[in-house]
C-alpha cells in the first residue's frame, strides 16, 4: 500500500509575526533588568539603561496598539485600493494597453520596452502587481500572433512590474511602510536620498529586464526552436491563443481623460512627498496647501489618502459609475487591500514590544 504523504504545511505570515510578537516577548521577561548602552548623536553622553520586560497586557494589546500607531498607512493603503479597483473597473487601462498594441501592429518588438516601463513606473510607484494578471492573456495572444511565444508575453508583464517594486521609489507598500516604522522609532528617514537610491535601482533593474526579454524575444523571432517552451506547452499556446478570438475593447475619449487623471494622480503624489525644502526649492511653497493644509514636500500618508479618495470618485463619476457602483466598487477595492493592512498591524505590534 501506499503510504499517503503528509502535506507540507507552511505558517501564514499572521501567524509568524505573532510567534515573533511571542519570541519578543518571552526575551524581554528573560533579558529584565540587564542594562545596555543605546546609540546616541555624536557630543551626547552614552547613558547606560536597562531592559524593561514587556507585561503581558503588553502582548494582550500590542496588535491594537499597533494599528493604533500605524493608522495613517492603513487608512491610505485603504483609499489606494479602493482608487485601484475603480480605475479597473473602468476598464481603461486594458484598453488603452490594446489600443497601444493595436497602434504598433508590424512593430512589436518596440512595445516590449515601452510596456515594461510602464509597468515598472507602476511597480516603483504603487506597488503594481495584482492589477497587471488580464494583460497576461491579452499580450500572449499578441506576442504569439506576432511570431514570439507565451514568454515573452509573461516576462514583459512579470520582468516589469517586478523590476519596478524592485526600484521602488514611492511605493506605499514598500519604501512608505520601511519609512513609517523608521518615523514610529524616532528615526527620521531622508526622503530625497530614498527617491535617488530607488530610482537609479529602478533604472538599473528596468534597463536589465528589458536587455533580456527582448533578447529572447529576438531568437524566437528568428527561429522558433529558440523557445523554452516544451512541445506539450507549445502546442498547447497553439490551441489557446493562436485560435482565441479575443474581444476588442473600444478605447474611448472617456478612457483616455481616465488614464490622464490616473497618471497625473501620481505624478502629484510623487512632487508631493519630495522634501522640496532640503533642496532650499520654496516654488510650491503656501500655495499648494490649499487642498490638505500641507504644501507639496510636507504630504504624508494621511493626506494622499484623501488625494486618492476623491480622485476615485472623480474618475468614477466621469465614467458614468452610480452612486451605489462607487460605494461598491470602492468597498471591493478595500476588501482586497485588507490583508496588507492586517499584516502591518501585527507587524507594528512587534514593533511596539
Amino acid at each position: 500500500m501506499k503510504k499517503k504523504q503528509k502535506e507540507k504545511k507552511s505558517l501564514t505570515s499572521f501567524s509568524i509575526l505573532f510567534l515573533i510578537i511571542i519570541a519578543l516577548t518571552v526575551a524581554s521577561w528573560l533579558l529584565a533588568g540587564q542594562p545596555f548602552a543605546p546609540s546616541l548623536p555624536a557630543g551626547q553622553e552614552e547613558m547606560v539603561s536597562q531592559v524593561v520586560g514587556a507585561k503581558f497586557s503588553d502582548f494582550f494589546m500590542a496588535p491594537f496598539n499597533g494599528f493604533r500607531d500605524a493608522i495613517e498607512i492603513c487608512v491610505f493603503i485603504l483609499c489606494l485600493g479602493g482608487f485601484l479597483n475603480i480605475v479597473t473597473r473602468t476598464g481603461a487601462l486594458e484598453a488603452g494597453i490594446q489600443h497601444l498594441v493595436k497602434k504598433l501592429k508590424g512593430n512589436e518588438l518596440i512595445l516590449i520596452p515601452i510596456l515594461m516601463i510602464l509597468f515598472s513606473i507602476g511597480g516603483s510607484t504603487y506597488g503594481m502587481a495584482e492589477e497587471t494578471i488580464p494583460f497576461y492573456s491579452l499580450l500572449a495572444i499578441t506576442m504569439v500572433a506576432s511570431g514570439f511565444d507565451t514568454i515573452v508575453a509573461a516576462g514583459t508583464v512579470m520582468l516589469g512590474a517586478g523590476a519596478g517594486v524592485i526600484g521602488s521609489t514611492v511605493n506605499p507598500f514598500a519604501t512608505g511602510v520601511a519609512m513609517d516604522a523608521l518615523r514610529s522609532i524616532d528615526i527620521a528617514p531622508n526622503n530625497g536620498t530614498i527617491l535617488v537610491v530607488g530610482a537609479m535601482l529602478w533604472l538599473v533593474t528596468t534597463a536589465y529586464c528589458i536587455f533580456v526579454v527582448m533578447s529572447y524575444a529576438k531568437k524566437v523571432k528568428a527561429d522558433k526552436g529558440s523557445t523554452i517552451l516544451s512541445l506539450q506547452e507549445q502546442k498547447e499556446m497553439e490551441e489557446h491563443f493562436v485560435k482565441d478570438t479575443n474581444e476588442t475593447l473600444v478605447f474611448t475619449q472617456k478612457h483616455r481623460l481616465i488614464l490622464t487623471i490616473f497618471g497625473l494622480s501620481f505624478v502629484i503624489m510623487v512632487v508631493s512627498l519630495i522634501p522640496w525644502g532640503d533642496f532650499d526649492i520654496h516654488v510650491f511653497d503656501g500655495w499648494t496647501a490649499f487642498l490638505t493644509g500641507n504644501s507639496f514636500g510636507e504630504w504624508y500618508f494621511g493626506d494622499l489618502a484623501m488625494w486618492f479618495f476623491y480622485i476615485s470618485i472623480i474618475i468614477a463619476l466621469i465614467q458614468g459609475f452610480s452612486e451605489k457602483e462607487i460605494v461598491t466598487n470602492f468597498i471591493d477595492g478595500v476588501k482586497d487591500i485588507l490583508s496588507v493592512v492586517l499584516i502591518i498591524v501585527v507587524a507594528r505590534g512587534a514593533s511596539y514590544i
